[in-house]
């Protein structure tokens, strides 16, 4: 039996940069980082992966 993957909508944004903005808040919001220079990292990090 193969598992099948489902899609739910979570959110609407009208633009591609609203999109983006909220991906990054919400990697911002479950990071774990401890220090804003670890945050800073993951953020640059989140940002290069979508570009």
């Amino acid at each position: 039996m193969t598992a099948e993957e489902t899609f739910k909508r979570i959110s609407y944004y009208n633009t591609l940069n609203g999109a983006l903005n909220a991906l990054i808040e919400k990697e911002i919001k479950d990071s774990d980082a401890i220090s804003l220079e670890e945050l800073k990292k993951h953020i640059a990090g989140v940002k290069e992966d979508i570009f």
